[in-house]
C-alpha cells in the first residue's frame, strides 16, 4: 500500500469524516453545473512545519460542513493529488501536472474556487519550504498577492519537544541517540534499567532552531499585510475546544464541537528523559525561545 493509498484509507475508516466529505462533493458537482448556486468562499491557508499540530486540525477541519481543507499540494514528494472536489474529482496526476505547470490557475481554478453553499471556507496545508523556488509551481508568490487569503500559522511554544518528535518520525540520522543507563533497585539491590535517556545533538538542534526562526520571520516578513491567526501546538491541546472556536471565528465559518484526532509519540515528561538538558536549555539563549527552559 502506497502512502497516499494509505491516508486514503485512513480518511475512509473514519465514517464522520467520509459522510462530510460526500456531502461537500455533492455540493461542489452541483455548483460545477449550476453556477447560479456558487458563492464566494473565504480562501484560507495553514502554514507551520512538521509536529505543530496540522494533521489534527485538518481532520477536525473537514468534518465541519462548511469548511475543506486539503492536504500538502506543494509537498515534492507528492506523487498524486487526491481528494478534490466536483469535477476536478478522480484525476490525481492530472492535478498534479497542473499544480507543477501554474500555481496561480491552479490555486484559482481548483482549490479556491467558488462553491455551493454551505461551503464557505476552503484551504490547505503548506510547510515553510515546501513549493519556494519552484518556478510557476512556486505558490508563494500567488497567496503574497492574495491578500484575501487567510493564514492560520500553527507553531510549537516549545521547540525540543518538536525537534525530538520530528526526529523520531525521520530516523534518518543519528541526531537524537536513546541510551538506558544501569542503575541499582533499590528494593533487591538487583541491577536494573532506567528509562531510556535521550542524548540530544546539541548542534543539530541549534541548526533547527536557526531555521526555524529564520522560516518564522520570513513568513511574517512576507505576509504583514495578511490576517494571521497564530496557534501553537500546546494550546490546541490545553483547550481543543477553544481553538476550534477560534479558528472557526477567524474563518468565518459557524461555531460548533469538531471531534480531534490526537497521536502522541512519547508519553510522560520528555524533559525528564534528555540527558544532557542543561546543554540544551543553553542553546535556547539568544533565540525567541530565550525564556522557553525557564517553563520546564
Amino acid at each position: 500500500m502506497t502512502l497516499e493509498q494509505l491516508k486514503m484509507f485512513n480518511i475512509v475508516k473514519s465514517r464522520q469524516l467520509l459522510l462530510a466529505r460526500l456531502k461537500k462533493e455533492a455540493r461542489y458537482l452541483v455548483s460545477d453545473f449550476a453556477p447560479s448556486v456558487r458563492q464566494k468562499i473565504q480562501a484560507f491557508v495553514v502554514i507551520g512545519r512538521h509536529r505543530t499540530g496540522s494533521n489534527m486540525l485538518r481532520y477536525a477541519l473537514e468534518t465541519h460542513p462548511q469548511v475543506v481543507q486539503y492536504g500538502e499540494l506543494f509537498n515534492a514528494s507528492c506523487q498524486e493529488i487526491w481528494g478534490a472536489f466536483g469535477r476536478y474529482a478522480y484525476r490525481p496526476q492530472e492535478l498534479l501536472a497542473w499544480r507543477r505547470a501554474d500555481a496561480r490557475s491552479f490555486l484559482s481554478d481548483v482549490i479556491y474556487r467558488d462553491a455551493m453553499a454551505p461551503i464557505s471556507a476552503v484551504g490547505f496545508k503548506l510547510f515553510y519550504r515546501h513549493g519556494r523556488g519552484d518556478g510557476r509551481g512556486d505558490p508563494w508568490p500567488v497567496l503574497r498577492e492574495r491578500d484575501d487569503v487567510r493564514i492560520i500559522h500553527l507553531v510549537r511554544q516549545n521547540p525540543i519537544a518538536s525537534f525530538l518528535s520530528n526526529e523520531r518520525i525521520q530516523r534518518r540520522e543519528p541526531h537524537v541517540k536513546m541510551r538506558a543507563s544501569a542503575g541499582r533497585d533499590p528494593a533487591n539491590g538487583i541491577a536494573a534499567r532506567d528509562p531510556e535517556r535521550i542524548d540530544v545533538d546539541v548542534d543539530k538542534f541549534k541548526t533547527y532552531l536557526a531555521g526555524y526562526e529564520n522560516d518564522m520571520q520570513t513568513l511574517a516578513d512576507e505576509f504583514h499585510a495578511h490576517s494571521i491567526l497564530e496557534l501553537s501546538y500546546e494550546s490546541m491541546l490545553a483547550d481543543m475546544r477553544g481553538a476550534t472556536d477560534s479558528v472557526l471565528d477567524f474563518l468565518g465559518a459557524d461555531r460548533r464541537p469538531l471531534p480531534w484526532q490526537t497521536e502522541r509519540q512519547s508519553r510522560g515528561d520528555v524533559m525528564q528523559q534528555i540527558a544532557n538538558l542543561d546543554e540544551v536549555a543553553a542553546a535556547h539563549r539568544g533565540t525567541r525561545w530565550e525564556r522557553v527552559p525557564d517553563q520546564w
